[in-house]
Formats: structure tokens, sequence, C-alpha cells
């Protein structure tokens, strides 16, 4: 058995940690295509109310974060244990941010019934979980094979008249328009 902090451990770990990283950045970007490369093509996703697997849940996801203006995912403590030569089990503790503006009722309902999506205005949560992702090298690369999304706390309000961004600031958009995508394609490391 390989020591869990040999060199081979420890880029494993990298890739591995780089992997939950990419993912949020993903979602939170709405690249979708993205997210293939975290998951092996077989991978399964048990994520709240979709259950199945990753390209179901990339199409499920495009659709829902259509009408949701505003995405952060904060990916927290990192936990990777080595379960076998190729495997290994991920704890990673998130918070995500959602700002739904213009989602339609039925994706509104579904995340946070129907009361409050029946409100006025923009609904913002926070939901505070874990990813347990079982990853396994395959062709040499880690990736997800089954993620479990756990899910401790959930908080949503309908937003306030509180103070706004400041439209001169540098301001997020979920797209390829965003700061960071404009970068990555400006030093050669995106399309």
């Amino acid at each position: 058995m390989i020591h869990q902090y040999s060199p081979e451990r420890i880029a494993a770990r990298m890739e591995i940690q780089d992997a939950v990283y990419r993912w949020a950045r993903g979602v939170d970007r709405r690249d979708w295509d993205s997210l293939y490369d975290v998951f092996h093509p077989d991978a399964t996703d048990r994520h709240g109310i979709y259950d199945g697997p990753i390209d179901g849940l990339i199409c499920w996801l495009k659709e829902r974060h259509k009408g949701i203006s505003q995405c952060m995912h904060f990916i927290g403590n990192v936990f990777i244990e080595f379960t076998g030569e190729k495997t290994a089990l991920c704890e990673s503790c998130v918070i995500g941010y959602h700002v739904y503006g213009d989602a339609p009722f039925d994706v509104k309902a579904a995340i946070l019934g129907e009361k409050m999506a029946s409100e006025r205005g923009d609904i913002v949560t926070m939901v505070i979980g874990r990813y347990v992702d079982e990853f396994e090298q395959r062709n040499g690369r880690w990736k997800v094979a089954r993620r479990n999304t756990i899910f401790e706390h959930m908080e949503a309000e309908v937003e306030g008249d509180g103070p706004k961004l400041n439209p001169k600031w540098l301001i997020q958009s979920r797209d390829a328009n965003d700061m960071i995508m404009q970068k990555r394609r400006e030093w050669g490391l995106a399309k």
C-alpha cells in the first residue's frame, strides 16, 4: 500500500481537491461543460431532489439555474481518505448562496416550497451541507464516481431594500463574461 503522504498520494490529494473546486466554479459560472471533467462518465449524484446519472444532473442544473442571478459555492474543509490504490473517500463542507430572481415558479417551489416561491422579489438562499464523494482513479485521472450531497441547514428570505452593489464596481456574471473567465481566456487557459 502507498503511504498516505507519499509524493503520489500528495499529487492525488491535490487532483481530488482541485476537482471539488472545479465543480464549484463550473456551477457558479454556469460552465456546464467543465463539470464533465469532474465526474467519470458513469458517475451518479444524489443531489436533493435530483438522484441519478451525471448527464441528467447537468441538464437539471442548467434548467434550475436559468433564473438564479447570483450563485457562489464556498468549499470549506476537504478531508480525503484513500480506501484503496485507486479509490478515495472525500468529504467537503459547502455553503451555497443563491439568488432566485426570474426563476420559474415550479423551479423555486421544488426547492423552496410553494409559499416562499410565491413571494415577490428576489429570494436569497443559503444552504449548508457536505459533498460525500467516492473518487476513483481511471486512465490516470481522479474523478468523482459517486456523489452524495448531504444537506444540514437552509435559510431563505426575500431580498430587502438594503444596500445594493455599486454599478461602478466589478460585478459577477454567471457566464463567460465574468472577470475570471475573461482572464482565463486572456492567459490562454480557456477558449
